[in-house]
């Protein structure tokens, strides 16, 4: 048994007479006429997000003013609260603005509102990466400060420091010993 296909028109014609319902509540073509006349804002959640966004701005921009300014706080670690400071900057001033538009519907045509979900997806988990970045970094980074607030006083730690570069110093001096075993045929 073999199909037969001589135009391909035959085959697709069909498809062009049907109307095939839209995935997406917005298409490229929509006009205001077919939109609803009223927005329906809820005004604590819009309310609640501007006065979140307020305080981000302000407080991350404060953040990365003070990195700016006093060269003594420019090391490692604080380059990553820095970076977290204008993720969180930028989300504060695009993504709750974006996130109050899209709420209400707008922007209405489908390539506009792709981009600004996107541009709100991409700074909230640029948010995160660097919110992860500075755990790890402390995680793996600081155990003479984590002696010190464990309740050690800063000469226990000088001392203990001085030992350990003392204990490295005799290390070296000495020769290191041969393993012996079957499995280096001795």
């Amino acid at each position: 048994m073999s199909l037969e296909i001589r135009n391909l028109s035959d085959i697709t014609a069909p498809l062009a007479t049907e109307s095939f319902p839209t995935p997406y509540p917005h298409s490229l073509t929509a006009t205001l006429e077919s939109e609803p006349k009223e927005w329906k804002l809820d005004w604590s959640y819009t309310v609640t997000e501007i006065l979140v966004a307020v305080v981000a701005v302000i407080g991350n921009a404060l953040t990365v003013t003070v990195f700016a300014v006093d060269r003594k706080l420019r090391r490692l670690t604080n380059y990553y609260i820095v970076a977290l400071a204008v993720a969180d900057f930028l989300v504060g001033v695009l993504g709750i603005p974006f996130a109050i538009l899209t709420s209400i519907g707008l922007p209405k045509p489908l390539w506009p509102c792709l981009l600004m979900l996107s541009t709100l997806l991409v700074l909230c988990t640029t948010s995160i990466f660097c919110l992860v970045a500075v755990s790890v970094d402390r995680y793996l980074g600081h155990p003479v400060s984590a002696q010190v607030l464990q309740g050690h006083d800063r000469e226990d730690c000088k001392v203990s420091f001085k030992n350990e570069r003392m204990n490295k110093r005799v290390n070296r001096k000495r020769k290191p010993e041969q393993p012996e075993g079957p499995w280096l045929g001795t």
